[in-house]
């Protein structure tokens, strides 16, 4: 019984500090996008998603990240400026909406 509680008690810190840590990734990944984008003249358009798996090894640390975002046709975009390692980028390109669908638009993955 007692190991049961311990194990109920270990779950709820480790609950607390994958939240917090998901809040400071977080944060910091937007102040990178600010950060990035404000030295250049085009804005990024839409952030769709961002998603972090997070991987306990010893403390919890964020080992992949994984985002995606619609940049319209006439950005150019280096995942060299982006400082994040083991990131799984996808981008979709393509044009401005048209009646409700984008057009000439291709989705593609890099490591």
């Amino acid at each position: 019984m007692n190991v049961f509680i311990w194990r109920f008690i270990w779950k709820i810190i480790t609950y607390k500090h994958i939240t917090w840590i998901h809040k400071l990734g977080f944060k910091f990944i937007t102040l990178s996008f600010n950060i990035l984008y404000s030295s250049y003249i085009f804005n990024l358009t839409f952030i769709i998603g961002i998603n972090f798996n997070l991987i306990k090894v010893h403390n919890i640390r964020i080992i992949n990240t994984k985002f995606s975002f619609l940049l319209r046709q006439d950005m150019t975009f280096k995942l060299s400026n982006l400082g994040i390692a083991n990131g799984d980028v996808s981008i979709i390109r393509g044009n401005i909406f048209r009646n409700g669908n984008l057009e000439n638009s291709f989705k593609g993955s890099f490591t």
